[in-house]
């Protein structure tokens, strides 16, 4: 569940500002977060539904979460040591050693869904995780994490590892077309 949930907007009144979360719980933005710092997920989960529409960086620690459902400024690179989740729209996006990529993935929804990165996505070596599932529910081409990469964008996967969910749905000619 949501530990505390942040409805309003965030803005700034003078400099930059920034967002840091710290302890094992649940943080929600649903509003706008216009600061124009970074953000930066020490612990526990931060679930954007709202946007962080002028954040300049994201960062998420080892063992933390960002599911971005909503959105984060399309410019804002996402340095992950932690996991990257969620159905909604981020920057480039670093996946560092130990980090785990999950498009798709939102705590407490088990449907399918899209994660859109405006840039290059890139997961840094064979300790990084490409998590995406397959089969999930019914339903043509709609069973499926997807991650879609957008702005001319690229995926270096620089031999990530690749850890595939395979729901009840999945059938043999979804299977042909994935190999």
């Amino acid at each position: 569940g949501i530990d505390l949930l942040i409805s309003g907007n965030i803005t700034q009144s003078q400099g930059t500002g920034s967002l840091s979360t710290a302890g094992p719980g649940t943080i929600q933005i649903s509003g706008n977060a216009s600061y124009g710092g970074s953000t930066i997920v020490t612990q526990g989960n931060l679930v954007v539904s709202g946007s962080l529409s002028a954040t300049a960086s994201v960062g998420v620690a080892s063992g933390a979460n960002l599911e971005v459902d909503g959105m984060t400024n399309s410019a804002a690179s996402a340095t992950v040591d932690g996991q990257l989740s969620g159905k909604g729209s981020v920057g480039p996006v670093n996946i560092d050693s130990g980090g785990t990529l999950a498009p798709g993935l939102s705590l407490g929804n088990t449907t399918p869904g899209v994660l859109t990165a405006n840039g290059n996505v890139s997961l840094t070596d064979n300790s990084s995780i490409f998590s995406i599932r397959l089969g999930i529910v019914s339903g043509a081409n709609g069973g499926n994490d997807q991650l879609v990469v957008a702005n001319s964008g690229t995926v270096s996967l620089n031999g990530a590892t690749l850890q595939l969910t395979i729901g009840g749905f999945l059938t043999a000619a979804d299977v042909n077309q994935y190999y």
